[in-house]
């Protein structure tokens, strides 16, 4: 079944209910208050210390989607569970692709959404939407190791100042009619998906103790347990990278590949300046390009904000 990537708007129902006349010998019965709309959040506004805003056009992380799948099996409810590294910002909005913009804007038509998060619904409609051009492989009927550029069309939501622990998010989608995305056709109801996540604690900062002249941060990176983790980037698409203490990698194209079935593996080691990358698989599903018995060699940049960056020596993939 295809994965979709959803987003939410909603519709709330004031419910009024008036008082029956009352018997004069009776005695006098209370009338019922009227049950007021909930406010949904619009952009600016808390969950607790956490914010929920736009800018998720022009924001670098990744999104929720990067570790949680986004499927919808069929009509009705699909609950799954994921853990999120410690971020303090991340893009929630789900969103729809398709083959061309006009099977794009055929299929929002015949939609409507809704988004929760922690309990509390967002108003979509102040949040917005927008388009973008989204590179993907391993589509339905097509080449796993063909790139497609998609249409997609994503709600506009960014949570800024993330909180750790558990956290749910409910997103619904409602389809009027069966629709087709070039790639899968879906039929008409109701989809609902909750996923609930959650985001780990971000490791203690180290406290200085006696240490009257900081130590300067290192030009290079050269050992080797300074890469060892997790490690999210962008190579012309989303790559997630983990480098282990034994010496050896894994990567994917999404977290849950790397946890579960990683598109390479190899090992590397540090010469001196140089970080040395040497493939020695692929995984069955060919996402990755097979780089051969070249290694690979860079440079490893610390950088202020605790991210590294990777400058290309040689490398024998493109």
């Amino acid at each position: 079944m295809k994965t979709k990537m959803f987003a939410l708007l909603i519709a709330l129902i004031v419910a009024t209910a008036c008082a029956a006349p009352t018997p004069t010998s009776a005695p006098p019965v209370p009338t019922p208050r009227s049950t007021l709309p909930i406010a949904m959040l619009k952009p600016g506004e808390k969950i607790g210390e956490m914010i929920v805003t736009t800018g998720s056009a022009k924001f670098q992380g990744p999104p929720l989607w990067a570790f949680c799948s986004p499927a919808f099996q069929k009509p009705g409810v699909t609950t799954t569970q994921c853990d999120v590294p410690p971020l303090t910002e991340i893009v929630i909005g789900h969103g729809w692709f398709a083959t061309t913009d006009a099977l794009r804007e055929s299929n929002w038509k015949a939609m409507t959404w809704e988004l929760y998060l922690d309990g509390q619904q967002l108003d979509l409609n102040a949040f917005g939407a927008y388009d973008a051009d989204l590179p993907q492989k391993g589509l339905p009927g097509q080449d796993p190791n063909k790139e497609i550029i998609t249409k997609l069309r994503t709600w506009d939501v960014l949570l800024t100042n993330v909180r750790p622990g558990a956290h749910t998010l409910k997103s619904v989608v409602r389809i009027t009619q069966e629709i087709n995305d070039g790639f899968h056709a879906t039929k008409a109801g109701t989809y609902e998906l909750i996923v609930n996540f959650k985001v780990a604690d971000a490791p203690p900062k180290p406290v200085a103790v006696n240490t009257p002249i900081p130590t300067p941060t290192p030009v290079l990176i050269t050992n080797a347990k300074d890469l060892v983790g997790i490690w999210y980037g962008q190579a012309g698409h989303a790559l997630f990278q983990k480098f282990n203490a034994d010496g050896t990698y894994l990567v994917a194209l999404d977290y849950e590949g790397l946890i579960t079935q990683p598109d390479a593996e190899g090992t590397f080691r540090f010469e001196g300046a140089r970080l040395i990358l040497n493939q020695v698989g692929i995984s069955k599903t060919k996402r990755l390009p097979n780089c051969g018995a070249g290694p690979g060699i860079y440079e490893v940049y610390p950088l202020a904000n605790g991210n590294i960056k990777f400058v290309k020596i040689s490398e024998t993939c493109s």
